[in-house]
């Protein structure tokens, strides 16, 4: 960037962020779980923009994670029209999600799908490289 600078260059910069998603304690609880799945399952999750934390309030969390919950088991996968999302783009990609996740359940977290990695080893992709 400082370079293109001195010759004004366009540029645009891909930096990564962490993308969190904040829910106050007046928000729409329905709307704000809709923006919360959309933003979190986008294109699998892999664009720079996904919703990667999501803080809520604590009077709405035990509703808002059980209504989130709810409308993530229900996200099919697949390559058809009626699909909801498509695979990971590269096994690699899914590598990288798998140890974050795995790594955020071995400091506390909990998996609220009931879910784990060791049951669904590897999910539908788009294509191999």
């Amino acid at each position: 960037m400082k370079h293109a600078a001195d010759y004004m260059i366009p540029v645009d910069l891909e930096l990564g962020g962490k993308d969190p998603m904040i829910v106050c304690e007046d928000a729409n609880i329905n709307r704000a779980v809709e923006a919360g799945l959309y933003g979190s399952f986008l294109h699998s999750g892999q664009v720079c923009v996904s919703v990667e934390r999501i803080y809520v309030h604590q009077s709405l969390y035990r509703d808002f994670v059980e209504k989130l919950r709810s409308k993530a088991l229900a996200l099919t996968q697949g390559t058809d029209f009626h699909s909801d999302m498509g695979g990971m783009t590269t096994r690699d990609g899914f590598e990288n999600v798998k140890k974050q996740v795995e790594n955020a359940i071995f400091h506390g977290a909990v998996c609220v799908t009931g879910e784990t990695w060791k049951q669904a080893e590897y999910p539908f992709f788009h294509r191999q490289f």
